[in-house]
């Protein structure tokens, strides 16, 4: 009796012009085929970095069909009239934080019985808390660095000095990553060599990051290739004031050194996970009148102190501190953690200057003010590297899918079971809040009061019993934020945290009092509650 060939099939990219990478390279597809007898079909795409020879050299199918296929895999969103009825699909989806965008592509996964498996959501031995398996961070660091560099040059260039940095480009006009860390390099040597800002009233320059991620370490990496010594914060003025103008000064800022305690007393890592209402940043006082360039590379969220408000940015430029020169914000958190990010870019338009004296974007970028780099797709400038890294770790979770993992009690199966998040034309239990985050949004413009749950808010339910007690109160509200990926570090616990907004003014006493005696409910939750100021 013969046993009926796997097929997989992969999709070309239509999200963005920019979207060159492939979620398997020529590579993968090879073992697919050759090692483990799949076939493999592949949508032809003339923009995708590897071309359609190189996968048709290691046994392919091109053909636009894929009608064949037991899963199809993808990087980014499928448009709705591409989807096949009761097929499995794997990409990333971007509908779990409600995203009004894309609740048409869930609707439609749904209405046609499709099986929806979101990378985002493929979690560490299966935990809705655990660490992301798949993801580019590394590769956003690493072009977010290279592309703050070049603007780095436009800036010094606009103060009055030529330097190395205007002979880099942008992450995406270099064939490969190594092309570009080899011009970093070079830059950097002839950067050394060089009295280019000797006698600047810029001074040294200094270079701050923030994170401790994936995002960070690649970002790092690439800084690396500079002439460049790693400081102490604390050392912050005194190289400013007398630091070689041919180094390049590096240093982390971190919640420990970057915020206060409001009430006085030691930093404390546990309380400011947990009630991180009781800090406020001081990276205004501390780092920005020493940095040239923040790579802003870390997880935030609105529970958590804003690093540089408008009004903090304001008062260091007022006081005739300027040099801050570009901010590289790899997070591209809109308005988040660093309140001049008003907008995202495009890979084509990087930049757009920004002017803390007025609070607004500058007409043009030959005035004073601060560039901004603020492009959300940053891995798609590497996108050779980006593919390469991301196929090897996406390899075995195919090989899972097409083996029935995900119907077993096993890693892989339990994996798979808490990141599928639409079968059979039903959300799963554990992503049935969704449609309700999505229309929670439409309150936005609402005046309300905001509180804070952290806790185990997945796996126990606890998320969807908030959510119904609410409704059962009566009681209008929305989801401010939902976090579903936290990652601090190895080693951390990551509770998940939603930031629940209620619009309610007679019996809101009652409401929270209710909201707790369910946390209370669901000790296996670990849950804590805060109100959000």
């Amino acid at each position: 009796m013969s046993v009926k060939r796997k097929v997989i099939g992969l999709m070309r990219e239509t999200y963005s012009m920019w979207e060159r990478r492939a979620p398997l390279c020529p590579r993968h597809v090879q073992n697919l085929v050759h090692e483990k007898g799949v076939k493999v079909l592949v949508q032809p795409s003339s923009k995708r970095c590897f071309t359609d020879a190189e996968y048709e050299a290691v046994g392919a199918t091109l053909t636009m069909d894929m009608s064949e296929a037991d899963l199809l895999i993808g990087v980014k969103q499928v448009k709705e009239a591409e989807i096949l009825p009761e097929k499995k699909y794997l990409f990333f989806a971007h509908v779990i934080k409600g995203q009004a965008d894309n609740m048409a592509l869930l609707n439609t996964m749904l209405e046609k019985k499709a099986h929806l498996i979101d990378y985002e959501c493929l979690k560490r031995d299966g935990e809705a808390d655990g660490q992301r398996i798949i993801a580019f961070g590394k590769y956003a660091g690493k072009a977010g660095m290279i592309d703050s560099l070049r603007g780095l040059g436009e800036r010094l260039l606009f103060k009055g000095y030529t330097t190395p940095f205007l002979h880099i480009a942008s992450s995406y006009m270099y064939r490969t990553l190594e092309e570009a860390e080899a011009c970093v390099n070079s830059a950097g040597e002839t950067f050394a060599k060089g009295d280019f800002l000797r006698g600047a009233d810029i001074g040294p320059l200094v270079v701050t990051f923030t994170g401790d991620g994936n995002v960070a370490s690649g970002a790092l990496s690439v800084f690396q290739h500079l002439p460049h010594e790693m400081i102490d914060p604390g050392d912050l003025a005194t190289v400013k004031r007398e630091g070689n103008p041919g180094v390049i000064y590096g240093t982390v800022a971190t919640p420990r050194n970057y915020t206060k305690r409001i009430g006085g007393g030691e930093f404390d890592y546990e309380e400011y996970l947990g009630t991180p209402s009781q800090y406020t940043s001081v990276f205004h006082e501390r780092f920005l009148p020493y940095t040239s360039v923040l790579m802003n590379c870390m997880y935030w969220d609105a529970a958590y102190p804003k690093l540089i408000t408008h009004d903090q940015m304001s008062a260091v430029w007022d006081a005739g501190n300027t040099n801050l020169l570009v901010l590289g914000d790899v997070t591209c958190d809109v308005g988040g953690s660093i309140e001049m990010l008003t907008k995202s870019t495009v890979i084509e338009e990087p930049f757009f200057l920004w002017r803390p004296d007025t609070r607004e974007v500058a007409g043009t970028r030959t005035e004073e003010g601060v560039l901004v780099l603020g492009v959300d797709i940053l891995p798609s400038e590497l996108p050779l590297e980006a593919s390469t890294h991301f196929g090897d770790l996406l390899e075995p979770i195919v090989d899972g899918i097409l083996d029935g993992e995900y119907a077993r009690d096993t890693p892989m199966g339990r994996m798979l079971a808490r990141a599928t998040i639409t079968e059979n034309g039903v959300l799963q239990k554990q992503y049935e809040y969704i449609p309700r985050l999505a229309k929670s949004q439409e309150r936005k413009s609402l005046p309300g009061i905001q509180f804070v749950i952290r806790g185990h808010l997945f796996d126990t339910g606890l998320i969807n019993k908030t959510l119904d007690l609410l409704e059962v109160l009566g009681v209008e509200f929305r989801i401010a934020e939902l976090d579903v990926q936290r990652n601090f570090g190895l080693g951390a616990e990551c509770p998940s945290r939603v930031i629940l907004e209620v619009f309610a003014t007679d019996n809101l006493d009652q409401i929270l009092a209710a909201v707790r005696l369910q946390l209370e409910r669901f000790p296996q939750a670990h849950a804590t509650f805060e109100m959000v100021e």
